[in-house]
């Protein structure tokens, strides 16, 4: 019921603000207010990805929550990111991960772990990656890249 009042609120916040500017602004701060994170929406980082994610609440867990979002590594190349997370102050601690397999490419054999935090101070969220791939038995010494990505919220 909270969340129809909210949508229906959001809607008329639409209609009236729309006409003048900064409007973006208001819509943006209720949509994170729906989505009930501070970590939602669009964030990028350079030679890496381009994420957007969702957040939602996980009743079975007290204080963790859920991730889901998308990964684009290029226009026309997306692929779904599932994780979690969980708040401290205004600090979130979150991990997620990536299988590389879509439509557009098909399967690459390929998928990456994400564990970090966003920095509320620093408005960005810094993350370390592991990315495995499929390799022949014998080179499996080579199979996993590791690596640092920090994304920064993209503005609409």
């Amino acid at each position: 019921m909270m969340r129809v009042l909210v949508i229906i609120l959001f809607g008329s916040l639409v209609c009236t603000a729309a006409p003048f500017g900064g409007s973006w602004e208001i819509i943006e701060r209720t949509m994170k207010f729906i989505n009930g994170c501070g970590i939602a929406g669009k964030w990028h980082a350079k030679y890496v990805a381009t994420i957007s994610l969702t957040c939602k609440p996980d009743p079975s867990l007290t204080g963790v929550e859920t991730l889901s979002g998308r990964w684009s590594n290029a226009p026309d190349n997306h692929y779904p990111l599932k994780g979690r997370y969980t708040k401290v102050n205004n600090d979130y601690y979150l991990g997620f991960t990536v299988a590389f397999n879509n439509a557009h490419l098909g399967n690459s054999g390929s998928v990456s772990g994400l564990t970090g935090m966003y920095d509320a101070a620093w408005k960005s969220m810094t993350t370390f990656w592991v990315m495995t791939n499929k390799t022949d038995p014998q080179d499996n010494w080579q199979n996993s890249k590791i690596g640092k990505a920090v994304f920064t919220r993209v503005s609409n």
